[in-house]
């Protein structure tokens, strides 16, 4: 995972390595407030089941139309299946917190050409694209306790070999993550601007619900080697499963969009490099 990132990085800035010579350079800082829109296995569900979303950001305008910046995000999420009837009979549900940092590259293409509409609006639209580090962890209610999902193996990934070596490995809850999107900034001034953002985030997990397994383990090995784990696994009472069971969709990875509202300060500093 480690090299992936090193991959992802290399790939946002190597572009602009060829800039040897900057005639336009300062930093700016970000302040903001969204939400979190997950999409995965486990359903999230309607507007009152999402959680706000803190974002801080320190940038550097290396062109006039071009930021390289350092962006972080607290947020959390959750889902549950008894939100839609396509998926209420599984009756998994979750919560999880969200942390993530990155290097985002934005671009402000059309702010020079714009002309007379830039000048009378102060309006700049803008798109990006990065790379961003983020940590979740799922955790499931039982018996008025919270678990941490990840650890307690609900597809079968801690069995011993004993119950056969088919179940899948422990997911990291360190995952890469390539965010893309745009918004429209406001430009109060040369130094205050507001942006509104939509951000999409592709990742290469399948985990960030705790469900991916195209099959549940087999209910039998699984409460014999540990209760809550099963329990967990299969939370209906009612549902009768097996090893032929569906319960995920390993082939899409998880997804999430951030929009946001924020503020940028802009400390300009003229400097050639």
């Amino acid at each position: 995972m480690s090299r992936l990132f090193y991959v992802f990085l290399a790939v946002i800035l190597l572009p602009l390595a060829g800039k040897a010579q900057f005639a336009y350079r300062y930093s700016n800082f970000t302040l903001g407030v969204g939400t979190t829109m997950f999409k995965g296995d486990v359903p999230q569900g309607g507007i009152t089941n999402l959680r706000p979303a803190v974002i801080a950001a320190y940038g550097m305008q290396v062109t006039e139309q071009t930021n390289v910046r350092l962006n972080l995000i607290y947020s959390s999420y959750r889902g549950a299946d008894s939100l839609f009837s396509d998926t209420k009979i599984r009756n998994t549900s979750f919560k999880s917190p969200l942390y993530e940092a990155g290097i985002v590259v934005s671009h402000e293409p059309f702010k020079k050409r714009m002309g007379k509409f830039y000048k009378k609006t102060h309006l700049s639209p803008y798109f990006f694209y990065g790379v961003n580090a983020f940590y979740f962890s799922p955790s499931a209610k039982y018996q008025g306790e919270w678990w941490d999902l990840q650890s307690l193996g609900t597809e079968g990934q801690y069995l011993p070999e004993q119950y056969g070596n088919t179940y899948p490995k422990p997911y990291k809850k360190y995952q890469i993550a390539v965010p893309l999107g745009g918004g429209i900034r406001y430009y109060f001034s040369e130094y205050l601007s507001m942006d509104i953002e939509l951000m999409y985030h592709f990742t290469f997990t399948d985990y960030m619900d705790d469900v991916s397994a195209s099959a549940y383990p087999n209910p039998d090995y699984l409460g014999e080697w540990n209760p809550v784990a099963a329990a967990l696994s299969n939370p209906n009472p009612n549902l009768v499963v097996n090893e032929f069971t569906v319960r995920g969709n390993p082939k899409k990875k998880d997804t999430y969009l951030t929009p946001s509202l924020s503020l940028t300060y802009h400390l300009k500093q003229r400097q050639s490099w």
